[in-house]
């Protein structure tokens, strides 16, 4: 009975380290899955700032060529 006590001893220490390193497997898997999305944010968020950057510089240009093709104002016109 003491040899068959020892072999469930070892089985069970087997199945607890199999626990164990699939434990690890999981918290390393969300751990990846959290940075991922992450970085998929941070780039979205990313994204967006440039657009809204682009958008403000392209503002004035547009100001600007209304600008060029309106007639010139002069005094006779006045």
């Amino acid at each position: 009975t003491l040899q068959r006590l020892h072999h469930v001893t070892v089985i069970l220490e087997k199945g607890h380290y199999a626990y164990e390193s699939l434990r690890l497997v999981y918290i390393i898997i969300a751990f990846l899955s959290l940075c991922a999305i992450i970085v998929i944010i941070e780039l979205f968020f990313f994204n967006r700032r440039r657009q809204s950057k682009q958008s403000l510089l392209f503002e004035p240009v547009k100001d600007q060529e209304k600008e060029l093709l309106r007639p010139p104002v002069t005094s006779a016109n006045a």
